[in-house]
């Protein structure tokens, strides 16, 4: 899939662009900037609306409508879409399955662990400060198991698409709604995420997906830790992914799968409902995900989209995300060492701040040009930039909240005949 044709169709910038996947500070451990912070230098980025897509929750909602509110009232219109990039599993039925069997094996292995402690009664003493250390290490685990809470994001284990406990798999998915009733239901399905689907993480599956869609929710593949991306890298046969770039390996295969992915996704949501999402950065396996989506595009009828995936609200604060980062392994017990920490901007893997159409069109060039990689296309790329504003503004409508005040009518409040003799009463007076 390389050499020296690259298709030069059209030099044009596009002039038109709205970040569709983006984390404020509420995607704990991954970003910083709280949400007003990023829509503000959205529009001084030259921008007209922003969606925000926080790991796994909502949180930040109130903090985005509130800032749009307050620029209203000054009469600037700035369109903020809520939203969120969920966790995403195929079946939650399955996962649950392998989770009760994975707690059940725990509570198998302590309860032989406990039957093989015969204590006198001077051992049992003298073991008290054993059995509170070991109940120490069960609450650990049962903090893990909550249902409830915010997570913080693992960006290492979700794009490497390896995880060492299958309980702990998932996939990114960036999800948006189209109007109120899309957004009700992004908020009945984190609910739900939580409630049925939570270890460590809160997840959503392709059922719960038909069960609150209806229509009203867009969704696209999101970062390289999606479930399209973890298609073609479990069909690398190179075991290190950061060595990964564009190739053929499992070529017609990994478009099968992808296919079945694919129409997946739409049988939930809707064939106008789904997107193939391009990012632009350093990663070779950004690139090879890049090459199948393209593909992928063409069989499937699927648009492309393209997203900046800002993780920051400044280009400037790229060191804060990064120092941010490397405190949230620290607080995982992994080694902090502040000579890793990339000196110069020209040392990023990826740069993730609300950028603009020029922007976009930038940063393609820059990662892409003296590639030698022939699937890239001008136009399809320039078409995938602003194809973002039209989703922003012709296919998502209105998703504020509904603020009227609602009363109950008086139907509901007492039987038919008490009704009546209220009417009754009434036209007596």
């Amino acid at each position: 899939m390389s050499g020296n044709n690259k298709k030069q169709v059209s030099l044009r910038i596009p002039t038109k662009f709205v970040g569709l996947h983006s984390h404020s500070t509420l995607s704990l451990g991954d970003a910083i900037g709280m949400p007003q912070d990023h829509i503000d230098f959205a529009r001084e980025n030259g921008m007209d609306a922003l969606a925000l897509t926080d790991h796994g929750n909502m949180n930040g909602y109130s903090h985005q409508f509130f800032h749009a509110q307050k620029l209203k009232s000054k009469g600037i219109n700035f369109k903020a879409i809520a939203g969120i990039e969920a966790y995403y599993v195929d079946s939650l039925d399955k996962w649950t399955e392998l989770y009760n069997k994975d707690r059940q094996q725990k509570q198998i292995e302590k309860d032989k662990k406990a039957a093989s402690k015969k204590k006198t009664a001077s051992e049992e003493i003298e073991s008290i400060g054993d059995e509170f250390a070991e109940t120490k290490n069960d609450l650990v685990v049962l903090d893990d198991d909550m249902t409830g809470g915010s997570s913080s994001e693992n960006e290492e284990e979700t794009k490497s698409g390896k995880y060492s406990d299958p309980l702990k798999q998932r996939n990114h998915l960036v999800l948006l709604p189209k109007n109120r009733e899309g957004l009700k239901s992004l908020f009945q399905m984190i609910t739900e995420s939580y409630s049925k689907g939570f270890y460590r993480y809160p997840r959503v599956d392709l059922d719960m997906l038909k069960k609150y869609g209806h229509g009203n929710i867009i969704a696209s593949s999101a970062c390289i830790g999606g479930k399209v991306s973890q298609v073609i890298y479990n069909n690398q046969t190179e075991p290190d992914w950061e060595k990964w770039g564009p190739n053929d390996v499992n070529f017609e295969k990994i478009q099968k799968e992808l296919k079945e992915v694919i129409e997946g996704f739409k049988w939930a949501l809707g064939d106008e409902n789904y997107y193939l999402e391009l990012q632009w950065n350093s990663l070779g396996a950004q690139h090879l995900t890049n090459m199948h989506l393209i593909e992928a595009s063409k069989r499937t009828n699927t648009p492309l989209i393209c997203t900046a995936d800002a993780h920051y609200s400044r280009p400037e604060h790229w060191r804060e995300r990064e120092i941010y980062k490397m405190m949230g392994w620290s607080s995982r017990g992994m080694e902090m060492d502040p000579s890793k920490l990339p000196q110069k901007i020209e040392q990023l893997k990826c740069e993730l701040y609300p950028k603009n159409a020029e922007q976009m069109w930038e940063s393609y060039k820059r990662y892409t040009n003296d590639k030698g990689w022939d699937f890239y296309d001008d136009q399809i790329v320039a078409d995938a930039i602003e194809r973002t504003w039209h989703i922003a503004h012709e296919q998502i409508g209105e998703t504020s909240l509904d603020t009227s005040v609602k009363l109950p009518t008086i139907s509901r409040l007492v039987d038919e005949d008490n009704l009546l003799t209220i009417e009754e009463k009434l036209h007596e007076k």
